[in-house]
């Protein structure tokens, strides 16, 4: 959430983050280097995060310990650390931050008396103010100040937005509703239902801040503005429908709020969407449930299935990745889901929260982003399809995370196959091929005998065998050296990029 945090906030955090990627002193000089600070100003620095930890985790032992004549300081930490809890610390010490609570819950009341509040100007309150309009556009909303101050766009894009931003800034670990979240149990229930699992604790608090924003906003007055799937859901499963009624009159915030049926019938399919269009499954054991084919087939003109098909057909053209049943439908899904999110909801939860997460491995994730990027070039030829596929730098972010999570050497990708050869014999093998296995992220099948299968030829000499040998080689010394080790990762990465190669093309 770095885009409401100030420089002062992100140099602490900076900070702590350098300090506790190793268990040792960090002299003030190194800091400094490393931030492109003055050693006052780490000085200075380390003296407001030493009291921002005491304040954001009372009644701890101090975490830093610093040597203001040595100049030197070590994170020693605690057991009730938490980076999150401290960004979030930082986050509502943020009057802007706070500023778009208030406008959530409809308490801001003037830029005057916000800026006045805060010892700023109004002149600097509106600039603040007009840093987030990139966001904003990226989510199809805007700020308007002029007299009731709220948010100004589709009702489904202001709840994508407040979702993001809460969730982003919490994790899950603070409930920034006003009643209490046990109160939203029957409809977590109905999700769960919906995706035929029971939902791990991190998507059991994601829907729990989807639900609470959805019933804030109904509490005030907002609905959905349009209707997003067919009536015919209430005809093809009444069942469900019933059950998602009920949960929603059941629901005590929602109570007072006096929902009638259409409104309650517009909300019901919000709420279909919501479930699916979030729904991200890396384990594969994805079902297809009744409730899920009646929900999607009550969708007219369903350009998401039909765009789904199309990725598929092309996908296939250019792969020969073969799957099995389960692990196809489970693709299928994730993949149907994203593309109902690219469709109904516009904007990225990362422009608020900047993350990287790697897959199993960056050479894998690396290739595959390579591949998916040629493979829009043939996508984005429909023009039918362009709702969908516009939004390409977020599809294949998420279709190169499905593929990395389904990808297993062994299975779809050849086990790669070493041949060791050393004139040590069996005494060096073993110790040699522990370094091999261990320099791999994946298994590695290494022999003492060089075949057809063989992609790699290690050995400690330059023997007579390997003269006329036409795979990769690797000569290195009876104990083999950090360059030796380089090297072999050097060789790996090109042996996998070969074999994934042969399957995506």
């Amino acid at each position: 959430m770095n885009i409401f945090l100030d420089r002062f906030a992100e140099r602490k955090l900076s900070l702590i983050y350098i300090l506790r990627s190793e268990d040792r002193l960090f002299s003030f000089g190194e800091l400094a280097e490393k931030l492109q600070n003055s050693r006052n100003t780490i000085g200075k620095t380390l003296e407001a995060l030493q009291t921002d930890l005491d304040r954001a985790f009372p009644g701890e032992h101090s975490m830093l310990e610093i040597s203001i004549e040595g100049k030197e300081v070590q994170f020693v930490g605690s057991k009730n650390f938490s980076f999150q809890t401290l960004t979030t610390y930082y986050l509502k010490l943020n009057p802007f931050f706070l500023a778009m609570i208030d406008i959530f819950t409809m308490k801001f009341t003037s830029m005057r008396s916000f800026a006045e509040e805060n010892y700023i100007s109004v002149a600097y309150a509106y600039n603040r103010f007009a840093e987030l309009n990139p966001i904003m556009e990226d989510f199809k909303l805007a700020l308007d100040f002029t007299e009731e101050f709220k948010l100004v766009g589709k009702e489904r894009q202001i709840r994508y937005f407040y979702v993001s931003f809460f969730w982003n800034a919490y994790f899950g670990t603070e409930w920034p509703f006003d009643f209490p979240k046990t109160e939203l149990d029957y409809l977590i229930e109905i999700i769960e239902e919906l995706q035929d699992r029971p939902l791990p604790i991190s998507d059991r608090e994601y829907y729990y801040v989807w639900l609470g924003t959805i019933v804030s906003r109904l509490q005030k007055g907002y609905t959905i503005d349009a209707v997003l799937l067919s009536k015919i859901l209430k005809i093809k499963d009444r069942y469900i429908y019933d059950k998602i009624k009920q949960a929603f009159l059941k629901t005590k915030p929602l109570q007072s709020a006096n929902l009638d049926e259409e409104t309650l019938q517009k909300e019901i399919m919000f709420f279909c969407i919501v479930s699916f269009s979030f729904e991200y499954q890396f384990k594969y054991k994805e079902r297809v449930n009744s409730h899920r084919i009646k929900i999607i087939t009550s969708v007219p003109n369903n350009l998401v299935v039909t765009s789904v098909n199309y990725f598929l057909d092309c996908f296939s053209r250019h792969s020969s990745l073969e799957l099995n049943e389960s692990e196809y439908n489970s693709f299928y899904i994730n993949i149907q889901n994203l593309h109902y999110k690219v469709f109904y909801f516009e904007g990225s939860a990362s422009k608020l929260h900047r993350k990287k997460e790697w897959g199993k491995h960056y050479r894998l994730e690396e290739f595959i982003l390579s591949y998916m990027d040629k493979l829009f070039e043939e996508l984005n030829q429909s023009k039918e399809m362009r709702k969908i596929f516009n939004h390409k730098q977020e599809l294949i972010v998420n279709y190169t995370a499905f593929l990395d999570n389904l990808l297993e050497f062994g299975q779809h990708i050849p086990v790669l196959d070493v041949a060791l050869l050393s004139i040590y014999g069996d005494r060096f093998f073993e110790i040699y091929r522990r370094i091999i296995r261990r320099t791999w992220y994946e298994n590695v099948n290494v022999t003492g005998q060089i075949t057809d299968k063989t992609k790699l030829v290690i050995a400690d000499r330059y023997y007579d065998e390997i003269e006329n040998c036409q795979t990769r080689k690797l000569i290195w010394n009876d104990e083999p050296t950090p360059r030796d080790i380089e090297r072999l990762e050097e060789l790996f990465d090109e042996i996998l990029v070969e074999k994934l190669t042969n399957l995506f093309y």
